[in-house]
């Protein structure tokens, strides 16, 4: 899988100390692109942070990438998912927490809709939902949601990392045309 960019506080945060990390915890993701059979791309979002993100999340012990894949499109989005394929993989220190995140891009068409709500506790306490948006309304709300976080109005440290790595992954989705 094609390496992309590590991602630290320095990047995210570059005017604030850090924590001097000696041993970090590794913690695998995935974030999936999914694509609705018109052209459509899934972003989810919660009136917490209000901010629009990929759909994903942590890959379980001795889970794969294209499983954790379906089960976090199942999950967060409500639809299995169909040819899934890897097209790059971020890396991530997140100092506050000691965590080095490997975090992997794939790109899958939406496949079967699913009616049972398989939201985590979390996420339906937060009340997350689903959007369907073209691309360039998607890539519209990822570069507004960045410029924001930029001129300090999030400011949520993980929302922070999720925001700059989603739109790097969507940036370079785009750049290899798989939508």
């Amino acid at each position: 899988m094609e390496y992309l960019t590590t991602i630290s506080d320095k990047d995210i945060f570059p005017n604030k100390n850090t924590n001097q990390v000696t041993k970090w915890n590794l913690r695998k993701t995935v974030k999936v692109i999914i694509k609705s059979n018109e052209g459509k791309i899934a972003l989810v979002t919660n009136p917490i942070h209000n901010c629009f993100l990929l759909p994903g999340g942590g890959i379980d012990q001795d889970e794969d990438i294209f499983t954790a894949a379906d089960r976090e499109s199942r999950e967060e989005v409500m639809c299995s998912i169909t040819n899934p394929q890897t097209f790059g993989k971020i890396e991530e220190y997140r100092a506050r927490d000691g965590e080095r995140y490997e975090t992997h891009g794939i790109i899958a068409q939406c496949h079967e809709k699913i009616s049972d709500d398989l939201r985590t506790g979390d996420e339906k306490k937060n009340h997350l939902t689903v959007v369907w948006l073209t691309p360039e309304e998607a890539e519209k709300k990822l570069i507004q949601q960045e410029n924001l976080f930029r001129e300090g109005k999030i400011d949520f440290y993980n929302t922070g990392f999720n925001i700059v790595r989603d739109h790097i992954l969507f940036k370079t989705a785009k750049e290899k045309k798989l939508f």
